[in-house]
């Protein structure tokens, strides 16, 4: 359905650190990228996204609620505790889809090459993303190495975004995933961007749009507006979390919700929903 722009130079690149360089300055000019000429209708969307994300967030009182909103047409964010570091519970099959197909694109990992249980890397990426199947992206990154996708992170200046243990495993005490909300916009960004080439782009947000969880960022969302994203959640401690591209039909925008605390889950989800809902009528001018 969504189809990137025609391959960069990131797929001609050969080594990884040409690679990483190019997603890097693709990041830096995303969010460095000043506001369309229309400054004051932006200015006034950006105070009512920000509006909408505080007043929902201020009805978790038992827990960190961290979310960063970007205008992929105007480059405009709003955020709230974005460089906060959380568990990244399944927002860490974002970089790791990232990085496979940032090596894919230099040549340096085959998308056919079979994981430990037999599958095709492209197939087990597909179960990781569309499933939320965390077991096959403890596969995933032990074919890719945990080094490659740390040090993808480091090269993009994703500071907060640590890979460290299992995915599908409880952590032990300091050897969790971490993320934050900044940090995983930024790869959503790359992601639209269309720098990993056209059809590395093309079949990322197919998977994202294949996700099952449909509780939190999708689920207060007019059905006929395409959202592509990954939630995540976990038990000790309580984690919610929702990143998304959401195509409106006023520009795309990226949407990343991470709740850490201990509120029910449910008032989590909730939250998480209410504000993705209150957001989209913001940018589409409808807030109250």
């Amino acid at each position: 359905m969504f189809r990137g722009k025609a391959a960069g130079p990131l797929a001609s690149c050969s080594q990884a650190l040409c690679a990483w360089a190019v997603l890097a300055l693709a990041v830096a000019l995303a969010c460095a990228r000043p506001a369309a000429p229309q400054e004051a209708p932006t200015r006034s969307v950006r105070a009512a996204v920000l509006r909408e994300m505080e007043k929902h967030a201020a009805t978790l009182g038992r827990s960190v609620v961290a979310a960063v909103f970007r205008s992929l047409k105007t480059g405009e964010e709003a955020v709230i505790e974005p460089d906060r570091e959380l568990p990244a519970a399944g927002l860490a099959t974002i970089p790791i889809v990232v990085a496979a197909y940032a090596a894919a694109s230099a040549g340096e990992v085959d998308l056919e090459a079979q994981t430990s249980a037999g599958r095709p890397l492209r197939a087990e990426l597909e179960r990781m993303i569309a499933n939320a199947d965390l077991a096959a992206a403890d596969r995933v990154l032990a074919l890719l190495g945990r080094d490659r996708v740390n040090g993808m992170c480091r090269d993009l200046e994703l500071k907060q975004t640590v890979l460290r243990g299992s995915l599908a495993e409880a952590p032990a005490e300091g050897a969790g995933n971490v993320t934050s909300a900044r940090d995983i916009a930024a790869l959503l960004t790359i992601i639209a961007s269309g720098e990993l080439g056209a059809q590395a782009t093309e079949d990322i947000l197919a998977l994202l749009q294949k996700h099952k969880s449909g509780d939190k960022i999708p689920r207060e969302l007019p059905q006929n507006v395409p959202v592509a994203h990954v939630a995540g959640s976990q038990s000790q401690p309580m984690v919610e979390s929702d990143a998304a591209i959401v195509f409106a039909p006023t520009g795309p925008y990226v949407l990343t919700v991470i709740v850490v605390g201990e509120d029910p889950p449910e008032a989590a989800r909730q939250c998480i929903a209410q504000m993705s809902l209150a957001v989209y009528q913001a940018v589409a001018g409808e807030a109250n």
